[in-house]
């Protein structure tokens, strides 16, 4: 497993950070699998409510 560093022109440091923007935080790694790449991102936000959502 291979920890992954953003870079400003990829997926992974605009995920990382939206889930900052969201109060949490991220992470991303890869697993060699059959011979191709496994991306995982892993996220700890608190996904933002729609209008439609009830106020609990």
């Amino acid at each position: 497993m291979a920890e992954l560093t953003p870079s400003s022109r990829d997926f992974f440091d605009h995920t990382m950070q939206r889930v900052g923007e969201l109060g949490g935080t991220a992470r991303a790694h890869t697993e060699e699998h059959h011979r191709a790449l496994q991306v995982f991102v892993e996220s700890h936000a608190t996904p933002p409510r729609s209008d439609n959502s009830p106020v609990g």
